[in-house]
């Protein structure tokens, strides 16, 4: 009997021990798995920072480049009120030798007149009306309404006919800060490699 109650307790101290180690090394296994989470959270944490970074970067970039273009964009092409002012300074009469462009301004910005002489009893006008812009020194003068008109003479001076080509004519007129001006006519090219000068 007493060797039985011997045996029983032994077997129980064993059992003991064995849940023991068995506890232990799952708590061991637990830890050891855990660890791995935490750094995989931690790294993934730093690389999400490193990029929402490096988007922020990229984007600053990016707006400080296009408030440069504008920049420079708009120090080369002036206002339309600088524009129109600076009309003052380009006013007054071309000629190329058989045409003459009168330059004024207005409320759009100026206004052209071009008297150009065919022959002795032919003559063709042309009047437009612009918007003003300032590149540099130059100013480019561009219209969409221009109206030609030919006129025709007898010998004493007096009209023959009259005839409106177009009243809806495009163009440019590009003047210069030397004193020249050149025009550009969407139309006929009628100031084909025609230079003005102030006179």
């Amino acid at each position: 009997m007493r060797t039985t109650k011997i045996i029983a307790a032994v077997f129980a101290m064993a059992m003991l021990t064995a849940c023991g180690q068995t506890n232990g090394s799952s708590k061991s296994s637990e830890e050891t798995a855990a660890a791995p989470t935490e750094v995989t959270e931690a790294d993934t944490t730093a690389e999400t920072t490193a990029e929402t970074e490096a988007e922020t970067t990229a984007n600053a970039e990016t707006v400080t480049t296009a408030a440069a273009e504008t920049e420079t964009t708009e120090n080369n092409a002036s206002g339309s009120s600088d524009s129109n002012a600076a009309v003052m300074n380009f006013i007054g009469t071309y000629s190329n030798g058989r045409a003459m462009m009168t330059i004024n301004p207005s409320s759009n910005g100026a206004s052209v007149n071009i008297d150009w002489a065919g022959s002795a009893f032919i003559n063709s006008n042309w009047t437009m009306d612009g918007t003003c812009t300032l590149y540099g020194e130059d100013l480019l003068i561009a219209y969409n309404n221009c109206v030609k008109k030919t006129t025709e003479y007898d010998s004493d001076g007096n009209v023959v006919s009259e005839e409106t080509g177009y009243s809806n004519g495009t163009g440019t007129v590009t003047v210069h800060s030397d004193g020249t001006a050149e025009w550009l006519d969407d139309m006929e090219d009628a100031g084909c490699d025609s230079i003005f000068t102030l006179t």
